[in-house]
């Protein structure tokens, strides 16, 4: 029964892709991927966000907030980062999927209860990336000071308010509270 479930369900995510941005955005292997291993989540569509963001979002060529794609691991493959909501709703799950070979590593790496309407995702460039001027530094778990790297990551925040730049290092994904 669980399996012809799963079934209908991987079914349903696949007819909706073409008609959604963000689940279109996400290759058919991994939506069945994310859809497996995380059964309190769902996949993130373009309605998730408010209307006009999404709007003045679309003016730049983005149509979908919650789903970034680039090079994490700095293999010429694409990754992705997205946010998840909970199906019971009010709270979702930040995930990165990299690609390796021709399998993927999934990392969960936030949790949270909050809304989800404000939130975005982004590309964050190689390069410098330092704690915010804003307020001290305080250590948690994955969180630096500062950080210089050659690879591509990703920002996850609200808009018009905190983010934080997640990098994937050797060490695993690391993040540093950027913007303020």
């Amino acid at each position: 029964m669980r399996s012809f479930l799963l079934g209908i369900v991987l079914l349903l995510v696949s007819q909706s892709a073409s008609a959604d941005p963000c689940i279109g955005s996400i290759p058919e292997t991994v939506r069945r991927l994310l859809v497996q291993r995380f059964p309190e989540e769902r996949l993130p569509v373009a309605t998730d966000t408010e209307e006009q963001d999404r709007q003045l979002e679309a003016k730049t060529g983005r149509q979908c907030l919650l789903v970034t794609l680039a090079d994490f691991n700095a293999d010429g493959q694409a990754d992705w980062a997205l946010l998840m909501p909970s199906k019971k709703g009010g709270g979702y799950r930040l995930v990165a999927v990299v690609s390796q070979g021709k399998g993927h590593m999934v990392s969960s790496l936030l949790t949270w209860n909050g809304p989800y309407e404000n939130m975005r995702l982004s590309v964050a460039p190689p390069g410098f990336h330092h704690h915010t001027d804003s307020y001290a530094f305080a250590p948690e778990q994955g969180a630096v000071a500062s950080l210089r790297t050659r690879r591509n990551g990703f920002y996850f925040g609200e808009e018009e308010g905190a983010a934080s730049a997640y990098f994937l290092t050797t060490k695993g994904w690391i993040f540093v509270r950027e913007i303020d």
